[in-house]
Protein backbone atom coordinates (compact mmCIF):
# COMPACT_ATOMS: atom_id res chain seq x y z
CA UNK A 1 0.00 0.00 0.00
CA UNK A 2 1.14 3.67 -0.72
CA UNK A 3 1.82 4.18 2.73
CA UNK A 4 4.42 0.92 3.32
CA UNK A 5 5.95 2.20 0.07
CA UNK A 6 6.52 6.05 1.92
CA UNK A 7 8.12 4.25 4.68
CA UNK A 8 10.33 2.24 2.90
CA UNK A 9 11.48 5.10 0.58
CA UNK A 10 12.11 6.69 4.45
CA UNK A 11 14.75 4.32 5.61
CA UNK A 12 16.70 4.31 2.74
CA UNK A 13 16.86 8.00 2.07
CA UNK A 14 19.17 8.56 4.63
CA UNK A 15 21.64 5.73 3.45
CA UNK A 16 21.69 4.94 7.44
CA UNK A 17 24.09 7.93 7.98
CA UNK A 18 26.89 7.07 10.91
CA UNK A 19 27.28 9.48 13.64
CA UNK A 20 31.17 10.07 13.76
CA UNK A 21 33.58 8.12 15.57
CA UNK A 22 37.21 6.90 15.64
CA UNK A 23 37.92 4.10 13.10
CA UNK A 24 41.24 1.84 12.21
CA UNK A 25 41.23 -0.70 9.65
CA UNK A 26 40.58 -4.05 10.61
CA UNK A 27 43.38 -6.72 10.18
CA UNK A 28 41.41 -9.49 8.96
CA UNK A 29 43.01 -11.63 6.02
CA UNK A 30 41.09 -11.94 2.99
CA UNK A 31 38.58 -14.61 2.19
CA UNK A 32 36.96 -17.67 4.00
CA UNK A 33 40.08 -19.71 3.80
CA UNK A 34 43.69 -18.90 4.96
CA UNK A 35 46.59 -20.36 3.75
CA UNK A 36 48.91 -19.84 6.54
CA UNK A 37 53.34 -20.34 4.84
CA UNK A 38 54.93 -18.16 7.42
CA UNK A 39 55.40 -17.39 10.80
CA UNK A 40 53.20 -14.45 11.62
CA UNK A 41 50.64 -14.51 8.57
CA UNK A 42 48.67 -12.01 10.47
CA UNK A 43 45.51 -11.78 11.86
CA UNK A 44 42.10 -13.83 11.51
CA UNK A 45 39.70 -11.66 13.10
CA UNK A 46 36.53 -14.20 13.99
CA UNK A 47 33.22 -13.69 15.52
CA UNK A 48 32.78 -16.22 18.63
CA UNK A 49 31.47 -19.56 17.95
CA UNK A 50 31.71 -19.33 14.51
CA UNK A 51 32.98 -21.94 12.39
CA UNK A 52 35.74 -21.25 10.27
CA UNK A 53 37.73 -22.74 7.20
CA UNK A 54 41.71 -22.95 7.31
CA UNK A 55 43.62 -25.20 5.20
CA UNK A 56 47.37 -25.81 4.06
CA UNK A 57 49.09 -26.54 1.39
CA UNK A 58 51.47 -29.28 1.72
CA UNK A 59 55.35 -29.70 0.43
CA UNK A 60 55.11 -30.89 -3.39
CA UNK A 61 58.75 -32.43 -2.96
CA UNK A 62 57.35 -34.91 0.07
CA UNK A 63 54.20 -35.28 -1.81
CA UNK A 64 55.60 -36.54 -5.06
CA UNK A 65 58.02 -39.20 -3.41
CA UNK A 66 56.65 -42.53 -3.76
CA UNK A 67 54.54 -44.64 -1.62
CA UNK A 68 56.95 -47.67 -1.74
CA UNK A 69 59.39 -44.56 0.13
CA UNK A 70 56.79 -42.28 1.83
CA UNK A 71 53.19 -42.22 3.33
CA UNK A 72 50.90 -39.15 3.47
CA UNK A 73 52.09 -36.44 5.38
CA UNK A 74 50.45 -35.62 8.82
CA UNK A 75 49.79 -31.79 9.17
CA UNK A 76 49.34 -30.45 13.62
CA UNK A 77 46.51 -28.12 14.20
CA UNK A 78 47.61 -26.70 17.35
CA UNK A 79 44.84 -24.03 19.20
CA UNK A 80 46.10 -22.47 22.36
CA UNK A 81 42.31 -22.34 22.93
CA UNK A 82 39.97 -25.34 23.16
CA UNK A 83 38.38 -25.55 19.98
CA UNK A 84 36.47 -28.19 18.23
CA UNK A 85 38.12 -29.71 14.48
CA UNK A 86 35.82 -30.57 11.93
CA UNK A 87 35.89 -31.36 8.36
CA UNK A 88 35.24 -29.00 5.76
CA UNK A 89 31.64 -29.74 5.28
CA UNK A 90 31.24 -29.49 8.87
CA UNK A 91 29.74 -33.09 9.08
CA UNK A 92 32.17 -34.82 11.81
CA UNK A 93 34.95 -34.02 13.87
CA UNK A 94 38.11 -34.69 13.51
CA UNK A 95 40.15 -37.22 15.44
CA UNK A 96 44.56 -37.23 15.98
CA UNK A 97 46.11 -39.10 13.75
CA UNK A 98 48.04 -40.47 17.01
CA UNK A 99 47.27 -38.92 20.05
CA UNK A 100 49.67 -40.79 21.66
CA UNK A 101 53.20 -40.51 19.64
CA UNK A 102 52.15 -37.25 17.50
CA UNK A 103 49.68 -35.02 19.63
CA UNK A 104 47.47 -32.51 17.67
CA UNK A 105 48.36 -34.01 14.26
CA UNK A 106 46.00 -34.63 11.55
CA UNK A 107 45.64 -36.60 8.27
CA UNK A 108 43.19 -33.62 6.94
CA UNK A 109 45.16 -30.23 5.70
CA UNK A 110 42.01 -28.49 5.09
CA UNK A 111 39.66 -28.43 8.14
CA UNK A 112 36.88 -26.24 9.48
CA UNK A 113 36.77 -25.40 13.34
CA UNK A 114 34.48 -24.02 15.67
CA UNK A 115 35.45 -21.08 17.53
CA UNK A 116 35.34 -20.67 21.45
CA UNK A 117 32.76 -19.17 23.63
CA UNK A 118 35.43 -16.80 25.23
CA UNK A 119 36.42 -13.57 23.46
CA UNK A 120 40.40 -12.42 23.44
CA UNK A 121 43.67 -13.26 21.14
CA UNK A 122 44.86 -17.05 20.90
CA UNK A 123 47.07 -18.70 18.30
CA UNK A 124 47.18 -21.71 15.74
CA UNK A 125 50.31 -23.27 15.18
CA UNK A 126 50.57 -25.66 12.19
CA UNK A 127 53.50 -27.82 10.77
CA UNK A 128 53.77 -30.59 8.58
CA UNK A 129 55.02 -34.20 9.66
CA UNK A 130 56.43 -36.78 6.65
CA UNK A 131 55.39 -39.86 7.58
CA UNK A 132 58.33 -42.50 5.51
CA UNK A 133 57.62 -46.29 5.05
CA UNK A 134 60.65 -47.08 7.19
CA UNK A 135 62.11 -44.57 9.71
CA UNK A 136 61.13 -41.71 11.71
CA UNK A 137 59.99 -38.57 9.69
CA UNK A 138 60.71 -35.15 9.97
CA UNK A 139 58.87 -32.19 11.15
CA UNK A 140 58.88 -29.42 9.60
CA UNK A 141 59.39 -25.58 11.13
CA UNK A 142 56.25 -24.24 13.02
CA UNK A 143 54.07 -21.82 11.38
CA UNK A 144 52.41 -19.46 13.70
CA UNK A 145 48.72 -17.29 13.03
CA UNK A 146 47.02 -14.99 15.47
CA UNK A 147 43.12 -15.42 15.45
CA UNK A 148 41.20 -12.71 17.22
CA UNK A 149 37.91 -13.96 18.41
CA UNK A 150 35.52 -11.08 18.46
CA UNK A 151 31.51 -10.71 20.07
CA UNK A 152 28.79 -11.14 18.32
CA UNK A 153 27.07 -7.67 16.64
CA UNK A 154 24.39 -5.76 18.44
CA UNK A 155 21.55 -3.64 17.40
CA UNK A 156 19.14 -2.30 20.14
CA UNK A 157 17.00 0.26 20.26
CA UNK A 158 16.08 3.48 22.58
CA UNK A 159 15.22 3.20 25.93
CA UNK A 160 12.03 3.76 24.94
CA UNK A 161 10.91 1.83 21.97
CA UNK A 162 7.91 3.87 21.11
CA UNK A 163 7.30 7.06 19.06
CA UNK A 164 4.23 9.56 18.40
CA UNK A 165 4.26 11.93 15.22
CA UNK A 166 1.86 14.13 13.41
CA UNK A 167 1.25 12.70 9.70
CA UNK A 168 3.28 15.26 8.07
CA UNK A 169 6.50 15.31 10.10
CA UNK A 170 9.35 12.83 9.51
CA UNK A 171 10.50 10.39 12.56
CA UNK A 172 14.18 10.07 13.55
CA UNK A 173 14.93 7.08 15.15
CA UNK A 174 18.42 6.45 16.36
CA UNK A 175 19.70 2.81 16.86
CA UNK A 176 23.21 2.14 18.34
CA UNK A 177 24.66 -1.19 16.49
CA UNK A 178 28.05 -2.69 17.60
CA UNK A 179 30.25 -4.94 15.76
CA UNK A 180 32.73 -4.80 12.49
CA UNK A 181 31.20 -2.51 9.15
CA UNK A 182 29.50 -3.20 7.14
CA UNK A 183 26.30 -4.26 8.93
CA UNK A 184 23.13 -6.16 7.09
CA UNK A 185 20.17 -5.55 9.04
CA UNK A 186 16.98 -7.10 8.03
CA UNK A 187 13.16 -6.10 9.56
CA UNK A 188 9.88 -5.99 8.75
CA UNK A 189 7.39 -3.17 8.97
CA UNK A 190 3.57 -3.95 9.97
CA UNK A 191 1.25 -1.29 9.53
CA UNK A 192 -2.02 -1.33 10.95
CA UNK A 193 -4.64 1.44 10.86
CA UNK A 194 -6.14 2.97 14.43
CA UNK A 195 -9.18 0.64 15.20
CA UNK A 196 -8.55 -1.75 11.99
CA UNK A 197 -6.61 -4.75 11.51
CA UNK A 198 -2.91 -4.58 10.59
CA UNK A 199 -2.00 -5.61 7.29
CA UNK A 200 0.61 -7.97 6.77
CA UNK A 201 4.14 -7.57 7.60
CA UNK A 202 6.90 -6.33 4.50
CA UNK A 203 10.25 -7.39 4.91
CA UNK A 204 13.32 -5.05 3.99
CA UNK A 205 16.88 -5.32 4.00
CA UNK A 206 19.69 -2.66 4.76
CA UNK A 207 23.37 -1.82 4.63
CA UNK A 208 24.66 -0.14 7.35
CA UNK A 209 28.30 1.39 7.57
CA UNK A 210 31.76 1.17 5.80
CA UNK A 211 34.30 -1.74 5.58
CA UNK A 212 37.10 -1.47 8.35
CA UNK A 213 35.04 0.34 11.11
CA UNK A 214 36.45 -0.27 14.82
CA UNK A 215 33.86 -2.35 17.28
CA UNK A 216 32.13 -0.02 18.81
CA UNK A 217 28.35 1.84 19.20
CA UNK A 218 27.54 3.71 16.53
CA UNK A 219 24.19 6.16 15.79
CA UNK A 220 22.90 5.58 12.48
CA UNK A 221 19.48 7.59 11.80
CA UNK A 222 16.40 5.96 10.43
CA UNK A 223 13.40 8.93 8.97
CA UNK A 224 11.30 6.00 9.75
CA UNK A 225 8.38 7.45 8.89
CA UNK A 226 8.31 11.19 6.37
CA UNK A 227 4.88 10.31 5.22
CA UNK A 228 5.22 13.07 2.36
CA UNK A 229 6.42 10.22 -0.37
CA UNK A 230 8.16 11.52 -3.24
CA UNK A 231 4.68 11.22 -5.21
CA UNK A 232 3.45 13.83 -2.92
CA UNK A 233 0.83 11.55 -1.29
CA UNK A 234 0.97 12.28 1.98
CA UNK A 235 0.60 8.65 3.84
CA UNK A 236 -2.10 7.19 6.44
CA UNK A 237 -2.09 8.22 10.32
CA UNK A 238 -1.70 4.20 12.18
CA UNK A 239 0.41 2.00 13.70
CA UNK A 240 3.89 1.18 12.18
CA UNK A 241 5.59 -1.54 13.99
CA UNK A 242 9.35 -1.65 12.79
CA UNK A 243 10.72 -5.07 14.07
CA UNK A 244 14.34 -6.15 13.60
CA UNK A 245 14.60 -9.96 12.56
CA UNK A 246 18.26 -10.59 11.62
CA UNK A 247 21.76 -8.47 12.03
CA UNK A 248 25.09 -9.76 10.38
CA UNK A 249 28.07 -7.75 10.21
CA UNK A 250 31.25 -8.61 8.27
CA UNK A 251 33.18 -10.73 10.67
CA UNK A 252 30.43 -12.82 11.29
CA UNK A 253 29.13 -13.27 7.32
CA UNK A 254 32.81 -15.07 7.62
CA UNK A 255 31.59 -17.99 9.22
CA UNK A 256 30.56 -21.49 7.27
CA UNK A 257 27.57 -22.12 9.57
CA UNK A 258 25.56 -18.95 9.93
CA UNK A 259 23.12 -20.47 12.81
CA UNK A 260 26.31 -20.29 15.07
CA UNK A 261 26.07 -16.91 14.69
CA UNK A 262 22.40 -16.05 14.21
CA UNK A 263 21.68 -12.68 16.27
CA UNK A 264 19.75 -13.78 19.73
CA UNK A 265 16.76 -11.85 20.07
CA UNK A 266 15.72 -10.74 23.59
CA UNK A 267 12.99 -8.30 25.33
CA UNK A 268 14.35 -4.49 26.49
CA UNK A 269 17.55 -4.89 24.50
CA UNK A 270 19.06 -8.08 26.43
CA UNK A 271 20.40 -9.74 23.71
CA UNK A 272 22.11 -9.11 20.06
CA UNK A 273 18.60 -7.78 18.96
CA UNK A 274 15.50 -6.44 20.41
CA UNK A 275 12.31 -9.11 20.61
CA UNK A 276 10.22 -6.13 21.19
CA UNK A 277 9.41 -3.95 17.82
CA UNK A 278 9.90 -0.22 17.44
CA UNK A 279 6.07 1.29 17.69
CA UNK A 280 5.72 4.60 15.57
CA UNK A 281 2.06 5.77 16.12
CA UNK A 282 1.32 8.50 13.21
CA UNK A 283 -1.56 10.59 14.20
CA UNK A 284 -3.80 12.49 12.00
CA UNK A 285 -3.06 15.98 11.55
CA UNK A 286 -5.99 18.40 11.11
CA UNK A 287 -7.17 20.21 8.67
CA UNK A 288 -8.09 23.85 9.59
CA UNK A 289 -11.42 24.62 8.12
CA UNK A 290 -12.70 27.84 7.02
CA UNK A 291 -14.12 30.55 10.00
CA UNK A 292 -17.77 30.41 9.59
CA UNK A 293 -19.49 33.90 11.23
CA UNK A 294 -22.34 33.00 13.77
CA UNK A 295 -25.15 35.16 14.07
CA UNK A 296 -25.69 37.27 17.14
CA UNK A 297 -27.84 35.94 19.74
CA UNK A 298 -30.95 38.55 20.07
Amino acid sequence: MKTSKVLKIGFFAAAFALLSIGVYAQPTLPGDYVTFQKVGEGVDTVTVGSRMAYKVAGDPIVASMPATIMNSSIFKWDFSKAVTIKDIAGASTLTEFDASGSPKYYTAKEISVVMPASLGDMTLTINEKSRPVNGTGCEGNDSIANIFVVAKPTLQWPATANYSSCANDAVTINVPVTGYGQWNVEYTITYKPFGGTALAAVTYTATIGANGKKAGTFGFTIPAVNFIGTDGVQGVAGEYSVHVTKLTDRISRKSLDQTLVAAVQGANNTADIPSEAYVVNILPTPTTKKLQHVENMP
